[in-house]
């Protein structure tokens, strides 16, 4: 598996169109992510495809999209060295999320696109998700022992 999930990394890296990261990140959800050692790396990946700016269209939030749920399989491996690269992924898509829904309250009086605006609400709420249970987990490692 893991050297088919850097093949798909890479392919990622290397391709111009969000459709084929889309696909190629659907893809990479799929493997065994149990059989993955060299966790910081393959983070680091996705926290690197995830682009800092805000979305101008619906691409980079479907982009986003798919990234979430592959970090969130891998992220929720029971590693030691897993909080560090959550705390670091998880504070990208905050901020990156906290830039895309002020701009999207800023427009909200302008003619917006309705499936723009209904995935990154998906996405925002899949981050929520995403955070809430890997607090609950260290929550419950640090005071339920």
């Amino acid at each position: 598996m893991e050297k088919n999930a850097m093949k798909i990394l890479e392919e990622i890296k290397y391709s111009d169109l969000i459709e084929n990261r889309i696909q190629l990140l659907t893809r990479l959800s799929q493997l065994d992510a149990e059989d993955y050692s060299d966790l910081p790396s393959f983070v680091e990946s996705l926290t690197t495809l995830w682009e800092d700016f805000t979305c101008l269209d619906v691409s980079q939030c479907l982009l986003n999209k798919a990234i979430l749920p592959v970090a969130s399989k891998y992220l929720a491996l029971d590693r030691p060295d897993s909080s560090r690269y959550f705390l670091s992924f998880g504070i990208k898509v905050s901020q990156w999320c906290t830039k895309h829904l002020n701009m999207s309250v800023m427009s909200m009086e302008e003619s917006q696109e309705e499936e723009h605006s209904n995935i990154f609400f998906q996405l925002l709420l899949d981050y929520l998700r995403f955070s809430s249970l890997k607090l609950y987990c260290y929550w419950k490692n640090m005071f339920h022992e």
